[in-house]
């Protein structure tokens, strides 16, 4: 199981001169493939099979740290720094290897260094679902922002009591917001509408959400396609810079359930919101 606990940053993970077939995305299990290498930013999770079928002896197991170009833009790059970038790694040992001895091995060249999500394609989830049509409740605007004002959330007063106890009185600043009725599909876009090049890793608890597209740019409904057939689903999905993401979630699940950006500074700034349903 690969998970990515760093606080910041995109990383691939690699095992040198050596391939592994990928078989769940997030928990949610999708058709098998085989890489190399695969790319995962914070709060992401991958279960991977590697087949041990190389000569006896120890490989290095290797996340790489990225600072190339995002995928859906071209011109910003994930150029975050860090000191320690070139030790950020283990040991493949097999039985029979000198167990004391470190690798000599070398990452392929094959390996580019890049950013963004795995590659959509790959992620085909194993049990296929189609999303249904979004149920239009209100056209409402969130502006859900790093500053100027941070989430606030009573830790003595959790906001699920709240709904129990049917107090539905909350502070604006719980960042609250309402979803219904229930078993439908709820469509959001969101936006990064700022001229900082930074991303966000978005999480949302107690969903898996479905990825219906992402883009460079303003969203404008007339020119994105959303693709609805047997998307990928995760709960993990990255919002590029001054770019938008569009998801769909079921409202199965009642509860009171917190989306946040995985960058920590970030959801103490602010990005976060609570969905109720």
């Amino acid at each position: 199981r690969i998970i990515g606990a760093q606080v910041d940053g995109y990383f691939k993970f690699t095992i040198d001169d050596h391939r592994f077939k990928v078989v769940v995305a997030d928990f949610v299990p999708i058709v098998p493939y085989v890489t190399d290498n695969i790319i995962i930013v914070s709060g992401q999770r991958y279960y991977i099979v590697v087949e041990a079928n190389q000569p006896v002896g120890n490989y290095w197991i290797q996340a790489i740290y990225q600072t190339g170009k995002f995928t859906l833009n071209q011109f910003a790059a994930c150029n975050q720094n860090d000191d320690n970038k070139s030790n950020i790694l283990g040991v493949f040992r097999y039985n029979g290897s000198d167990q004391t001895a470190l690798p000599t091995t070398k990452v392929s060249p094959k390996i580019t260094n890049s950013c963004g999500d795995e590659n959509p394609s790959n992620l085909v989830p194993w049990v296929a679902i189609n999303v249904g049509g979004a149920t239009v409740l209100d056209n409402i605007a969130l502006q859900w922002c790093v500053f100027p004002f941070q989430i606030i959330l009573n830790w003595s007063d959790p906001t699920t009591r709240s709904i129990y106890n049917e107090d539905l009185s909350l502070p604006s600043k719980s960042n609250v917001y309402t979803v219904k009725p229930a078993n439908k599909w709820a469509y959001w876009v969101i936006q990064d509408l700022t001229l900082v090049n930074a991303f966000h890793p978005l999480h949302l608890h107690g969903h898996d959400v479905y990825i219906l597209a992402q883009g460079k740019g303003p969203f404008v409904p007339l020119l994105v396609n959303l693709n609805t057939v047997n998307r990928h689903q995760r709960d993990t999905v990255t919002l590029y810079d001054g770019g938008y993401t569009v998801i769909a979630m079921l409202t199965d699940h009642p509860g009171s359930w917190l989306m946040h950006c995985y960058i920590a500074w970030h959801v103490s700034q602010g990005l976060a919101i609570q969905f109720v349903e």
